[in-house]
C-alpha cells in the first residue's frame, strides 16, 4: 500500500489524535499550536528518521494499527494532514 496524494482529508478526530501523538513525541507543550498544514519532514522541527520512527510506532499504538515500512514514503510525513490521511487510508483498509 504506497500513499499517495489522491487520500481525502482526514477526520478531526484522526488530526486531532494525530497531533497528540506529534506532541508527545517532540516533547512539545500540550497547547503548542500545530497547524494541519505544517510540515513535518523539512519542515518547523525539523525531523530526523529517529523522530519518524517514535512517532510511527507511537502512531501504532494510538490507533491500533500496524505500519509496514514499504506501504509507507516520505510524502506521508509532508504535514499534519497527509499524516492523518495515511493513517485513515491504513485504518481503513485494515
Amino acid at each position: 500500500m504506497n500513499w499517495t496524494n489522491t487520500n481525502p482529508m482526514p477526520t478531526e478526530e484522526i488530526l486531532s489524535r494525530v497531533k497528540s501523538v506529534i506532541r508527545r513525541c517532540l516533547k512539545l507543550d500540550g497547547e503548542a499550536p500545530i497547524d494541519d498544514g505544517m510540515a513535518l519532514a523539512g519542515g518547523e522541527y525539523e525531523l530526523d528518521s529517529l523522530d519518524i520512527l517514535l512517532i510511527v510506532t507511537e502512531m501504532e499504538k494510538e490507533f491500533g494499527i500496524k505500519i509496514n515500512e514499504s506501504g509507507m514514503d516520505r510524502k506521508a510525513f509532508a504535514s499534519v494532514e497527509s499524516l492523518g490521511a495515511f493513517v485513515e487510508r491504513v485504518l481503513r483498509e485494515g
